[in-house]
């Protein structure tokens, strides 16, 4: 009799503990691995993240931001339902353009001087990242990967819309691509674990 009661309490204890377990996942937090290239060096191939679906409850997705998103079927070349990570470059309302030196010029719905403004330059050269001037003494041009959908040079962003963009922007298929994503489709925060 007692060990029936002492096995009670342990199976008792094991399936409250896989509930909440299954709890947090659904609604917290939950582990992934990055399985390709297009956020490094940010993230590699085989490092952990954690995807922290709570602190969006909270604040809304910034510029800079590594998010998850749901693949769905209005974005072309992605699985729907599968999760994938890119930065988040463009806000709801901003008018996006990759210049000709590959800095993303960024101008809000008002483009009045002083308008937000972000100048980063793209590039990957021997794994890491290089300015549009080391990228020409490589050999490689920095404007080669600066078109939106339909040939644009510049995407406007919706309402309830954002731009996510690959770090390694000579290997992601990102919103160079497929345009802009629904920030419904923004999953979570992603917290890098670097655990291999």
């Amino acid at each position: 009799m007692r060990v029936a009661r002492g096995l009670n309490g342990i199976l008792a204890a094991a399936f409250a503990a896989v509930v909440s377990g299954l709890a947090v996942r659904a609604f917290f937090i939950y582990p992934a691995t990055i399985s390709s290239a297009s956020m490094a060096p940010a993230l590699e191939p085989g490092d952990w993240v954690w995807i922290d679906q709570w602190t969006f409850h909270w604040r809304r997705p910034g510029r800079g931001d590594i998010v998850a998103f749901r693949g769905s079927p209005g974005i072309p070349g992605l699985d729907a339902g599968r999760i994938y990570l890119k930065r988040l470059a463009g806000l709801p309302g901003e008018r996006v353009s990759i210049e000709d030196d590959g800095r993303l010029a960024i101008r809000s719905r008002s483009d009045s001087p002083g308008a937000s403004s972000n100048d980063f330059r793209w590039g990957l050269v021997s794994g890491g990242y290089a300015h549009a001037e080391a990228l020409r003494a490589a050999g490689s041009d920095p404007a080669m990967a600066r078109r939106f959908p339909n040939g644009q040079s510049f995407v406007v962003l919706g309402d309830r819309e954002v731009l996510l963009l690959g770090d390694n922007t000579l290997s992601s298929h990102d919103g160079r691509a497929w345009g802009p994503t629904p920030l419904e489709r923004v999953e979570g925060l992603v917290r890098v674990w670097r655990i291999r």
